[in-house]
């Protein structure tokens, strides 16, 4: 009986194996690599996103006998930017719009950028005879301010630039104590309502209101029953109203429903600008 012949194979990995696998592990590798590079680029990036973030303009009350002092019926006709008033009456518009803060009342709900919100009357300019814009709403009441920022340092910078104090008003009580210098180690000073004859502003949520806050508190300044806001500079005021003025292109104040003003570098400090304008 003839055996069979037993035929035995072995198996090993051959050289191309090896460098073939170890070709796919370096791809992939490289792969992983890539990948966590680019989620931490995303991280960064959105870390830097600049912040937009939107300021409405609080109008202070009038008292129930006081009327503004006038502001012009016929508005010249602009270029673009900034909210309204008549070049001839520019002082007059101006002095009424920065109504005093003394009347000013408690407010024992959450502050809506309105006028009506902070006061115990009506905004300014809404009784009949002598208001801004014909008696119409305050220019205020249509303006809205944005800070384009990537932090809370530069944005202390572009506040002390344009030369805004924060302010924190007492709701049942005459005082105010303002906040400067937010970029350079902050100073507080106290004053009163009855003093106070600026426009001011504040920030109905966002960072931005976020960090005034902490502005606030980093100045040692307690909030509690306090309402916190931006007071502009007379200048400030003068520069919104004509810039607003320019853009209107041959339509008047009363067709404007709202204006956007933005803050940009410039010279070395800050401008504002128009970003839009719509009409009713």
């Amino acid at each position: 009986m003839v055996k069979r012949p037993k035929y035995t194979e072995e198996t090993a990995i051959s050289f191309y194996d090896q460098v073939s696998g170890l070709i796919s592990a370096g791809v992939f590798f490289l792969a992983f690599i890539v990948a966590v590079l680019f989620l931490l680029w995303l991280s960064v990036m959105a870390s830097r996103a600049r912040i937009n973030t939107a300021v409405e303009v609080v109008g202070p009350e009038l008292g129930e006998d006081e009327k503004p002092e006038g502001e012009a019926d016929d508005i010249e006709e602009p270029g673009s930017e900034f909210p309204e008033v008549e070049t001839p009456q520019l002082a007059d518009a101006l002095e009424a719009l920065s109504s005093a803060v003394s009347n000013i009342a408690a407010s024992d709900r959450e502050v809506d950028g309105s006028a009506e919100a902070m006061g115990a009357g009506r905004g300014l300019g809404s009784r009949g005879g002598g208001g801004l814009g014909n008696g119409g709403p305050g220019p205020w009441e249509r303006w809205e301010i944005r800070y384009t920022t990537a932090s809370r340092d530069a944005y202390a910078q572009q506040l002390d630039g344009l030369g805004i104090e924060l302010g924190a008003i007492q709701r049942e009580g005459p005082a105010i104590v303002y906040i400067t210098n937010l970029s350079r180690g902050m100073a507080t000073r106290s004053g009163t309502k009855s003093q106070e004859k600026r426009v001011f502003f504040n920030y109905n949520r966002g960072v931005l209101r976020d960090w005034d806050i902490q502005f606030a508190e980093a100045a040692g300044v307690n909030l509690r029953d306090k309402l916190l806001v931006q007071f502009y500079p007379p200048t400030i005021q003068q520069t919104l109203l004509e810039l607003e003025r320019r853009k209107l292109g041959g339509r008047t104040v009363e067709e404007v429903y709202r204006t956007v003003f933005g803050v940009r570098p410039a010279g070395g400090s800050f401008e504002f600008y128009v970003i839009d304008q719509t009409y009713k």
